[in-house]
C-alpha cells in the first residue's frame, strides 16, 4: 500500500484531528463526507478530488490547490485559505463563513447558494465566477477582482467593497445594504452604486421614523 493509499484510509476512518498533512500530494482522491476538521492541508495538493460533503472547519488549506475539485455541499466555516487556488472549484451550496481566503484565486468557481457570511476575500480573483444566490453579508472583498462575475440575487448587506473591481459584473437584483463603497475606483456601476446609497439611506430613514414613533408611545 503506497502512503498516499495509507493516509486516505486514515482519513477515511473518522476524525484526523490536528494531523500535518502539508505539502502532500492528494490530486483527485475521494474524500466524500470525510471528517477533516483541524487538519493541516497546506499547500497541499487536492486539485480534481471529491470533497463532496467533507467537514473541513477549522483547517489549514493556506496555498493548498484545489482547482477543478469538488467541494459542494463541503463545511470550510473558520477555514484559512489565504492563497488558495480554487479555480473551475465546484463550491455550490458551501459553507465559508467566517473563512480567510485573503489573495485567494477562485477564477470561473460555482458557489451557487454558498454561505460566505463574515469571509474575508481582500484581494481575491473572483473573476468570471458564479455566485448567483449567494449570501456575502459582512464579507471582506475590498480590492477584490469580480470582473464578468455573476451576482444574480446575492446578499452583500454590510460588505466592503472598497476598491473591488465590477467591471462587466451581472448584478440583476443583487441586494446592497450598508455597503462601504467609499473608494470610486471600485468600478461598480453607477446605478447600483446609487441604488447601494439609496438603500443605506431609506435604512437610516425607517430607523429614524421608527425611534420618533417609539419615542412618541412613550
Amino acid at each position: 500500500m503506497s502512503d498516499k493509499e495509507i493516509i486516505l484510509e486514515y482519513l477515511r476512518g473518522g476524525s484526523a484531528g490536528e494531523l500535518n498533512l502539508s505539502c502532500v500530494d492528494l490530486r483527485g482522491v475521494c474524500l466524500t463526507k470525510a471528517n477533516l476538521s483541524g487538519v493541516d492541508l497546506s499547500f497541499s495538493d487536492l486539485s480534481g478530488s471529491n470533497l463532496i460533503g467533507a467537514n473541513l472547519k477549522d483547517t489549514k488549506l493556506k496555498g493548498a490547490n484545489f482547482s477543478g475539485a469538488d467541494l459542494s455541499g463541503a463545511n470550510l466555516t473558520d477555514a484559512d485559505m489565504c492563497d488558495v487556488k480554487l479555480i473551475n472549484a465546484n463550491l455550490m451550496e458551501v459553507r465559508l463563513v467566517n473563512a480567510n481566503l485573503t489573495q485567494a484565486n477562485m477564477t470561473s468557481a460555482s458557489l451557487l447558494y454558498s454561505n460566505l457570511t463574515g469571509a474575508v476575500l481582500v484581494g481575491v480573483n473572483l473573476s468570471y465566477a458564479n455566485l448567483s444566490y449567494a449570501n456575502l453579508s459582512f464579507v471582506n472583498l475590498s480590492s477584490a477582482n469580480l470582473t464578468f462575475v455573476h451576482l444574480t440575487d446575492v446578499k452583500l448587506t454590510g460588505a466592503n467593497l472598497s476598491g473591488t473591481d465590477f467591471s462587466k459584473a451581472d448584478m440583476n437584483e443583487t441586494y446592497l445594504l450598508n455597503v462601504n463603497l467609499t473608494k470610486p475606483i471600485s468600478r461598480i456601476p453607477i446605478f447600483l452604486w446609487l441604488f447601494g446609497i439609496m438603500q443605506l439611506r431609506r435604512s437610516q430613514s425607517s430607523i429614524t421614523q421608527h425611534e420618533r414613533f417609539i419615542s412618541k408611545r412613550e
